[in-house]
């Protein structure tokens, strides 16, 4: 269900990121353009071009959750951090723990999500029926892209993006779990 809503808004961004600016129209274009522009030349179907690819890729947010609990899960935690409340045993973890499951599950949810992220922006950028277009379906842009470049084309830019992942994740548990803690 949110693929349904997801798939457009990222389509949208994208258009407005690849579009070329003519000297005719060199402002960034408005999202209403872009709706407009693909509405026109593609109908409601071309909004959710790359859906089977971005919900492959949400799929893989399960290593994100996964790779956090199992951190937290292997570092120690002292005994008497253990808080039971309404029959559910409560961890109060270090500080350390929660960074460092935070940005464990920063790079674990980017290296499982990444290379569907790369298909789902090829296949976006592209137009469905443009003749000769490697990047008709989920499948043709995976072969399409691999023989053309290789495993690694699945993978470039993702350094930069674990780079920006590892702080942020930390942050965002270490945040959520001081939430939970204090309204507890």
């Amino acid at each position: 269900m949110k693929n349904l809503i997801t798939t457009p808004a990222e389509l949208i961004k994208i258009h407005q990121q690849s579009l070329v600016r003519t000297a005719h129209s060199p402002a960034a274009l408005r999202d209403r353009d872009v709706v407009l522009h693909i509405r026109r030349h593609h109908g409601l179907r071309g909004f959710y071009r790359g859906v089977s690819a971005t919900a492959l890729r949400d799929v893989g947010y399960g290593a994100y959750f996964a790779a956090y609990e199992a951190t937290l899960r292997y570092w120690p935690c002292p005994h008497s951090a253990s808080v039971e409340i309404g029959g559910s045993k409560l961890e109060n973890h270090s500080l350390a723990a929660l960074l460092a499951a935070g940005g464990t599950a920063g790079v674990a949810g980017w290296i499982v999500t990444f290379p569907f992220d790369v298909v789902k922006t090829r296949m976006q950028t592209t137009a469905a029926g443009a003749p000769n277009n490697p990047y008709r379906t989920m499948w043709s842009t995976i072969v399409a892209s691999y023989r053309a470049e290789g495993l690694g084309v699945f993978f470039r830019g993702l350094a930069p993006t674990l780079i920006r992942a590892i702080p942020v994740n930390m942050v965002t548990f270490t945040t959520y779990e001081a939430v939970v803690h204090l309204c507890t």
